[in-house]
């Protein structure tokens, strides 16, 4: 699971980098909207990958992307991390919005790899219980 966070790292900075020309502030700041209190709205990243045009980037994260979604809902506390993860895509959002393009990536980099201790314990949890770290994995699915 930490692995596919520093690639997931990875890829979605390429994709803030390849989609910088075709944001459309308007949007941005609509999403921005999505994102308050607990309320939290995950279209960022999807719309990051639609201006990206990149299908490899998209593959990986059509591929991979809603089997840890699903894992890591499962895993994270609902009302504080929707609070905390919210305010992270508001600080994503903002700073795309003025054109911060230093600050967009930094933060973005930074509310993917603050996701690294909610999955760290979901996977401590099933060592604990006996199930494995591959326990989590359907048969035939890869993560």
């Amino acid at each position: 699971m930490v692995a596919y966070l520093e690639v997931r790292e990875l890829l979605e900075l390429k994709a803030l980098e390849l989609a910088r020309p075709h944001l459309d502030p308007a949007r941005l700041k609509s999403m921005l909207q999505l994102n308050q209190g607990e309320a939290l709205d995950n279209s960022l990243h999807e719309y990051l990958l639609e201006c990206a045009d990149n299908p490899y980037l998209q593959e990986f994260f059509q591929r991979s992307g809603q089997y840890y979604s699903a894992l890591f809902n499962y895993a994270a506390p609902a009302t504080r991390m929707r609070r905390t993860m919210a305010a992270q895509h508001r600080g994503i959002l903002e700073a795309l919005i003025e054109e911060r393009w230093e600050d967009a990536a930094a933060a973005l980099s930074h509310h993917v790899r603050s996701q690294r201790a909610i999955v760290g314990k979901l996977v401590s949890s099933l060592r604990r219980d006996g199930a494995g770290e591959h326990a989590v994995v359907a048969e035939g699915e890869r993560p």
